[in-house]
């Protein structure tokens, strides 16, 4: 199957459908890497949870084998640019916007390239925004925890997604839905597990995920992932990623991690550093 990642098309066949919808750092993150397994033993790291995690860390930098991502934050500490480098010729960023504390646009470029994301707040909270024309409404509980992000092109609702919540305030379930007909039908479901530490996609701060799916539950899920099973129930497949940590800092943010499937094999390997209080 192919995925369109900005210009460039590449053969996947693990976490194709939400690749398609998903903010730009977290497919990447997820995908990078996937083609080469290769055999690698598990390593039980229940000993490497460091007790009551503290503090607040921001995520300064990710590096895995395809790719470097770097963070910049304003003074108040938000993020403020993402840069993404492949090579030295093939470098793209994401640069936020602020209207006092919130995020009104930002801009992704590549190349050439150049969109613009714009965002609705009200309340203090975000309540939508605008993606390439398509218009995304964001609805919340009593708990002010965002329960469903709806799509609409052309003022029809083309397809949206359900979030669960857990009493830790992580997101462990997902589901998008898209119109088939005159109907609404499941095409894909993250299950997701997590641990007791923090969550490296958390800590890079609260600008919005500019897609639907499990973009949403992991950047805004606040302890770390332990596993996430992709289900595609239009093929009647699925697949299961687990991570494993090596090493966290003082703080319980995760320094590096292993990513395998469930039989072991070999995915990709990611490091991270911080800026920590």
């Amino acid at each position: 199957m192919k995925v369109k990642l900005w210009n460039k098309t590449i053969n996947f066949t693990y976490g194709s459908l939400f690749c398609k919808k998903m903010k730009k750092l977290l497919c990447l993150i997820l995908v990078a890497g996937i083609f080469g397994f290769a055999s690698c033993k598990k390593k039980d790291n229940s000993s490497d949870n460091p007790p009551n995690p503290k503090g607040t860390c921001r995520m300064i930098s990710y590096q895995d084998s395809t790719q470097i991502n770097n963070f910049y934050y304003n003074a108040a500490g938000r993020i403020s640019s993402i840069e993404f480098i492949y090579s030295s010729s093939d470098t793209g960023r994401n640069n936020y916007y602020y209207d006092n504390d919130h995020v009104a646009y930002m801009t992704s470029s590549q190349g050439w390239r150049i969109d613009t994301v714009r965002y609705t707040w009200d309340s203090g909270r975000y309540t939508g925004f605008t993606e390439y024309g398509v218009v995304y409404k964001i609805l919340y509980n009593n708990l002010n925890q965002i329960i469903r992000i709806e799509e609409y092109q052309d003022s029809v609702k083309m397809a949206y997604s359900e979030y669960t919540w857990d009493s830790n305030n992580n997101c462990t379930l997902s589901t998008d839905y898209a119109l088939s007909g005159s109907q609404f039908v499941a095409n894909h479901k993250s299950e997701i597990t997590f641990g007791t530490n923090r969550n490296f996609y958390y800590s890079v701060g609260m600008p919005p995920v500019n897609s639907l799916g499990v973009g949403l539950a992991m950047f805004f899920s606040p302890n770390n992932l332990i596993k996430v099973k992709f289900t595609y129930p239009l093929q009647g497949s699925s697949t299961t990623l687990v991570f494993y940590y090596t090493s966290f800092n003082s703080y319980g943010y995760p320094l590096r991690y292993n990513l395998t499937d469930t039989l072991n094999h070999y995915i990709n390997s990611a490091s991270m550093s911080y800026a920590c209080p």
